[in-house]
């Protein structure tokens, strides 16, 4: 690697250069506050996607709070056609305290949304890409929690995985989410579980990833006292048969600590091909981990770290990480974005920062600086949303698009109501 070429930043709402020396090119192409017609509600955890046959079609799901009632809130949609130049037809789901916003294009168009309310899972329909919705939407019961989606597109399947109690179950939709029949569920254990993202590989193998993170505590009351493991251990769930059945759980990791640690999947035809990425926080270590796989999930380097401290003096080298998320680009390229308090002597406010592996997750640029302000959530115009989501959400909005650029959407409070922002970014080789 050469050390003398140069990161460049660029942001159009503050332009700010940074110049980091490093062999490859970073460049921020863009940052900006999206005008989604939604000023006066404060804005946490989103999620984004594009429609595969138009990649200027973006969706946005997230979910909001009213600033005069903070015991309002729920969740939205809103589309753009231009890649994210304008925003329009916000939905405003009819689901009282709305959580847990995902959304996926499925190959003929179809937007799905899935939402949590009132303890009951929702899934809204559009035919027309998220312009105009179902009246009803399809209700998959009570209880469930962190619901997320894959999409089969060369098959044509939706999956939507979620925990209920202590049992990781699997909704598949083959008819382009109009039903949802019977869901498959699983318990393996009696230590305390959590869905994290699915994936699906070239083949058609659905993989399924998910956390232990608490066991049932002797001495503790009936009504289910339970204690935090030392360790929270990372599985991978791998079915063959499109979720209609389950191999043994396949260990990833036990070095992720708290958060939602992210799976993701080389769907290039690039040399790592069908390589999976696991990428998660490591709070006692304030860190940013990285794991991948060859084998579909049956063996696992060591964790890498996405981010290294060791330039930096000392009162920053254990900053604040939260929220990372992973995707892979046509080219093979592996993006990570998540928010850092490095920049922030007390440690209340982040910026969103950027990095990029070009092989195959061995190796980490440096990480750079996207966000051009601080933001700072643990603000009172925030109410209790700020203190809930400290990192903007237990989930951010970051996708990889067909021309190899990385999208961003984050919740960002620059001194006023949590709101989102928005960043494309470029990797050269």
């Amino acid at each position: 690697m050469q050390n003398s070429a140069r990161i460049l930043v660029v942001g159009l709402v503050l332009i700010c250069l940074h110049h980091i020396t490093t062999g490859q090119q970073i460049e921020v192409l863009y940052e900006k506050k999206l005008d989604l017609g939604l000023s006066d509600k404060i804005l946490v955890e989103n999620h984004l996607t594009y429609d595969p046959n138009n990649p200027d079609h973006l969706l946005i799901s997230g979910m909001f709070v009213n600033t005069e009632d903070p015991d309002e809130y729920g969740d939205f949609s809103v589309l753009s056609e231009d890649n994210g130049k304008s925003w329009k037809y916000l939905k405003v789901f009819d689901v009282a305290q709305g959580a847990d916003p995902w959304c996926a294009i499925t190959s003929t168009g179809t937007a799905i949304c899935t939402v949590l309310g009132l303890e009951k899972l929702y899934v809204y329909r559009s035919e027309d890409g998220g312009k105009n919705w179902q009246d009803e939407a399809v209700d998959l019961g009570k209880y469930h929690d962190h619901q997320t989606m894959a999409v089969d597109f060369e098959r044509n399947v939706i999956y939507l995985v979620s925990i209920k109690g202590n049992k990781i179950y699997v909704n598949k939709s083959e008819d382009d989410g109009l039903t949802f029949p019977s869901p498959t569920s699983f318990r393996f254990s009696n230590l305390g579980s959590n869905t994290m993202t699915p994936v699906v590989l070239s083949d058609g193998t659905l993989l399924v990833s998910f956390t232990n993170f608490n066991r049932p505590a002797i001495g503790q009351p009936r009504n289910g006292g339970r204690v935090q493991l030392s360790k929270t251990l990372s599985w991978l769930l791998p079915s063959k048969d499109q979720g209609n059945s389950f191999a043994t759980p396949l260990f990833i990791s036990e070095s992720c600590e708290a958060g939602f640690p992210v799976l993701a999947v080389d769907q290039s035809d690039a040399t790592f091909k069908d390589r999976l990425y696991y990428v998660c926080s490591s709070q006692s270590d304030n860190m940013i981990l990285s794991h991948y796989s060859d084998t579909k999930g049956k063996s696992w380097s060591f964790p890498v770290k996405v981010k290294q401290y060791h330039h930096l003096p000392r009162h920053k080298r254990n900053p604040f990480t939260g929220t990372p998320q992973v995707t892979v680009n046509n080219q093979g390229i592996v993006g990570v974005i998540w928010q850092d308090r490095m920049e922030d002597a007390k440690g209340n406010c982040q910026y969103l920062y950027f990095t990029a592996s070009i092989d195959g997750g061995k190796t980490y640029l440096p990480p750079v600086q996207v966000s051009t302000k601080p933001s700072c959530m643990e603000i009172d115009q925030n109410h209790w949303a700020g203190a809930r989501y400290k990192s903007g959400g237990d989930y951010t909005g970051f996708v990889a698009k067909p021309n190899g650029n990385f999208q961003a959407v984050w919740a960002d409070s620059r001194g006023e109501i949590s709101q989102l922002y928005m960043a494309e970014i470029t990797v050269g080789k």
